[in-house]
């Protein structure tokens, strides 16, 4: 009788962080560049029960939060139109740098932020875009403006210098570790695709959020129903050792 309370309330805490991933995930569906969390549960251990005149069975003791893991499927690209503006249509990540941790980023609104010698470009937390030999990118009043390839090629309106954004690609991006807003960093095992990335960048786009509100919502409901059932359980075994103890007095 025990055993069931347990397993009825460590459900009912599971359900419990479950909704707080969909909170999470619908409270982010407007927030550009966001990937959804996603929570995956594992039995806990079983125990072996002995009978005399047949084979024992086991008796699990429940489920346990397994893991969060981060959902990297691609989001919808929205067209803005302003060069600043940077979005991967499929595969890829950008490589920035605050001066002493590097980090990625799949996207986003960037600026150009005054350093030392001049402007660079950068993001609104202060991490600077970096180019294929891991250095800041200048763009100077000379350069005027600048377009952007799909391979990450900068070519400047005014001036004849050429750059290129740092572009990577991992076989596993589950393993980068979430700062937030859109930034990760390298986490334990990340590894660097062998294979032949599909990268498009597309200047002037930033890419959505990749939460879907009707799965969601249907996450919900099946989270709510688990709650409900458990909670009956824990309510139908407190009656049970109500009428137990009753039958001892």
């Amino acid at each position: 009788m025990n055993n069931a309370y347990y397993i009825a309330a460590n459900s009912m805490l599971c359900q419990e962080k479950m909704f707080d991933v969909i909170s999470g995930n619908v409270s982010n569906i407007n927030t550009n560049g966001y990937k959804k969390t996603s929570v995956s549960f594992s039995d806990l251990m079983y125990s072996l029960r002995e009978k005399e005149s047949e084979e024992g069975y086991a008796i699990g003791n429940g489920i346990t939060v397994n893991e969060y893991r981060k959902d990297f499927s691609y989001g919808d690209l929205k067209v803005t139109g302003n060069m600043f503006d940077l979005a991967f249509e499929k595969d890829g990540f950008l490589s920035l740098s605050d001066g002493t941790e590097q980090v990625f980023t799949r996207g986003g609104t960037f600026q150009l932020s005054k350093y030392e010698d001049g402007f660079y470009l950068a993001n609104s937390e202060g991490y600077f875009l970096l180019d294929e030999y891991g250095d800041k990118i200048q763009v100077s009043d000379e350069d005027g403006a600048f377009v952007i390839d799909i391979n990450g090629n900068i070519a400047f309106k005014n001036s004849d210098r050429k750059a290129k954004l740092a572009i990577n690609s991992f076989g596993n991006p589950e393993n980068l570790e979430v700062l937030g807003n859109n930034l990760y960093k390298a986490g334990n095992g990340l590894k660097e695709n062998t294979q032949d990335a599909d990268i498009i960048l597309r200047q002037g786009s930033i890419e959505q959020s990749n939460v879907n509100i009707s799965v969601e919502m249907t996450d919900l409901i099946q989270a709510q129903r688990l709650y409900q059932m458990n909670s009956k359980v824990l309510q139908v075994m407190d009656e049970i050792s109500g009428i137990a103890n009753r039958l001892r007095k």
